[in-house]
């Protein structure tokens, strides 16, 4: 039902992945795919050869390569032959987690739902993505966890929501592939990488065996992990 799905079908070429057009602009911003260019001032400077069977990039020669790489935080201008160098702040507390973190206190306190709206809102228009409207907390927390997955990919802080909403059932479990490769198929089957299993007991860490042993009060394990 996506606008967009015929769209991405018709850009298809043998050395371009329309499944990737037509998305939200952070994705182009942190993931690097197959056949993905780097575009620096307006001028190609390579393209990732994750398909290409001669590249250093072959995602078949590598078990746990997924045909993605990651692009958030790299100096894709490569000025610098010392990466060490480049301009480039890893933050401790960023200002748009600041926000999310604000919007998700309203939406789980059911108050305020339009503040909270409005938190969201100044995120995505920064992307020029469309604005969310106000609807019932159920909605607005699937809204906001969305933008928080894929606002702060790659910093570090999703295992921690995760587990904060409690949904490593929904998330953890399951098969996991990685990119459409052609070196995996002709007919470009997604690359399997790995089954995932979760259990509720994962939520807590168990208790090391030598502080329990060491504690006069008979310390209790954390549930699951006796």
């Amino acid at each position: 039902g996506c606008e967009f799905h015929q769209k991405r079908i018709d850009a298809e070429t043998d050395t371009h992945r329309g499944e990737y057009d037509f998305r939200d602009p952070r994705m182009g911003a942190t993931v690097i795919w197959p056949f993905k260019e780097w575009v620096v001032d307006g001028n190609v400077r390579s393209r990732y050869g994750a398909d290409d069977p001669v590249s250093g990039d072959n995602a078949q020669k590598a078990a746990h390569a997924t045909g993605f790489l990651c692009q958030k935080w790299i100096d894709m201008r490569g000025e610098n032959a010392d990466r060490v160098l480049a301009d480039k702040n890893m933050p401790i507390l960023r200002y748009g987690d600041v926000l999310l973190m604000r919007a998700e206190a309203l939406i789980e306190l059911n108050q305020n739902l339009p503040e909270a709206v409005s938190w969201i809102n100044q995120i995505r228009t920064r992307v020029n993505m469309p604005a969310i409207k106000v609807a019932s907390q159920s909605v607005l927390r699937e809204k906001l966890r969305h933008e928080r997955r894929i606002e702060t990919a790659f910093e570090g802080l999703r295992y921690f929501d995760i587990i904060r909403w409690k949904i490593g059932d929904q998330v953890r479990k399951g098969k996991v592939y990685g990119a459409r490769l052609k070196v995996v198929s002709e007919n470009m089957d997604n690359k399997y990488m790995e089954e995932r299993f979760w259990e509720d007991k994962m939520y807590l860490f168990p208790v090391p065996q030598e502080a329990v042993d060491n504690n006069p009060n008979l310390l209790p394990q954390n549930k699951g992990w006796e």
